[in-house]
C-alpha cells in the first residue's frame, strides 16, 4: 500500500476513533485505535491512552484481569507521565499474580471459618462465590442506594445491617473483631466480600479511578494504636480491584461526638487535603466505610467530594446500623 494512502487511513481511523470516544463509546473508539501502530497517534497520543485507560476499567469489571492489565498498560506506554494509569498497571499485574498464587488466595473454606460460617454447604458453591455464599447463608444483605439528582452518577453500597446491641448477630460481630478489637484475620475475607460486591453487582468499577477512606475519629485512633480501619480496608480492596488509594478526605479535630451531630455539623468537619484536588477532579472516587448510622458521615464525604467535581462518586459501607 503506497505510503500517503496508509498515512490517510491512519488518520481516518483515528479521527473515527476520537469521535465514538467523544461520545462516549469507548469500545468503538478501541476498536478504530487498535487498527493504529503505537508509534502512529502523534499529536492524539493522549485522546487513545484516555480510550485504552477506559476499556481496560471495563475489562477490569469483567473481571478480564489479563485484558485489563494489556490495556492499561498500552495506555501508559502512549502517556508515561500520567501517574495513574502507571498505577494501575502495576496493581494489575499484582493482582493476576496473586489470583494466580495458591499460597495468597482466600479459599471458600478459609473464608467461611474467619467469618465463623458453617462450612456445611460449601460443596455447593464454586470456590470464587464469595459472595453467594454469604447471602445464602444469611450474613449479609446488600442493598444500594441511588442519588439521582446529582450532576454525577452516585451510589452506596450496603453490604449488611449491624446491630449495635445484638453482639451474637453473626455480621455484627465479624464488623467489631475487626473495627473494635483490631483482628486481621478478618480484614481478607470482609475486603474479599467488598470486591465481589462490586465485581457482580454494580458496574462501578468501569468508573472508579481512586478510592478513598472516610477518615479515622483522631481519639479512637490513638486508642487503637494508630489502627484506622478504613485505611486498611480500602487498602486490601484497592489489592482486589487493581485501584490506587489516596486519603483525600480529612477530618478537623472536633470535641463534639459524630453521632451528635448534624448533617451540617459533620459536612463542616470533613475537608479535601489541598494536595489531592486535582488529583480527583474529573476522576471517579469510591469511599469506603465501615460502618454507618444515620448515613451522615457518608454524605458528608460524598458533599465535600462533589466540591472538586470528580466524574462520579460511589461508596461502599460493610454494616449500615439497624435498630
Amino acid at each position: 500500500m503506497d505510503k500517503k494512502v496508509r498515512e490517510e487511513l491512519c488518520q481516518q481511523s483515528i479521527k473515527k476513533g476520537i469521535a465514538f470516544l467523544d461520545k462516549g463509546d469507548v469500545i468503538k473508539a478501541v476498536k478504530w485505535f487498535n487498527l493504529i501502530e503505537q508509534s502512529g497517534f502523534g499529536k492524539e497520543n493522549d485522546k487513545a491512552a484516555t480510550a485504552y485507560y477506559k476499556y481496560g476499567k471495563i475489562l477490569l469489571q469483567e473481571k478480564d484481569f489479563n485484558g485489563a492489565a494489556r490495556y492499561f498498560n498500552k495506555a501508559r506506554m502512549l502517556a508515561p507521565q500520567d501517574q495513574l494509569t502507571h498505577r494501575r498497571s502495576q496493581l494489575i499485574e499484582a493482582l493476576i499474580k496473586y489470583q494466580s498464587s495458591v499460597t495468597s488466595r482466600l479459599f471458600l473454606t478459609e473464608f467461611a471459618a474467619r467469618l465463623e460460617i458453617s462450612s456445611v454447604k460449601i460443596k455447593n458453591f464454586d470456590n470464587h462465590d464469595y459472595l453467594e455464599y454469604a447471602e445464602t447463608a444469611d450474613l449479609i444483605r446488600p442493598h444500594k442506594i441511588n442519588y439521582t439528582d446529582l450532576y454525577c452518577p452516585c451510589e452506596i453500597y450496603m453490604l449488611g445491617e449491624y446491630h449495635p446491641y445484638q453482639p451474637q448477630h453473626r455480621w455484627t460481630r465479624a464488623i467489631r473483631h475487626y473495627k473494635k478489637e483490631g483482628n486481621r484475620e478478618l480484614e481478607d475475607p470482609l475486603a474479599v466480600l467488598m470486591a465481589d460486591y462490586l465485581y457482580k453487582r454494580s458496574g462501578s468499577l468501569k468508573e472508579i479511578d481512586y478510592i478513598v477512606p472516610v477518615p479515622p475519629d483522631p481519639e479512637k485512633f490513638v486508642i487503637r494504636e494508630n489502627f484506622a480501619p478504613n485505611d486498611d480496608l480500602a487498602e486490601k480492596l484497592g489489592k482486589l480491584i487493581a485501584t490506587p488509594v489516596v486519603k483525600a478526605i480529612l477530618r478537623k479535630h472536633t470535641e463534639d461526638k459524630t453521632r451528635q451531630m448534624s448533617l451540617e455539623q459533620k459536612i463542616e468537619m470533613y475537608y479535601i487535603d489541598d494536595r489531592y484536588k486535582n488529583t480527583l477532579t474529573g476522576k471517579g472516587i469510591l469511599i469506603v466505610e465501615d460502618i454507618t448510622t444515620s448515613g451522615g458521615t457518608i454524605l458528608a464525604c460524598i458533599v465535600k467530594s462533589l466540591k472538586i467535581k470528580p466524574s462520579s462518586i460511589y461508596a461502599i459501607v460493610l454494616g449500615e446500623t439497624s435498630g
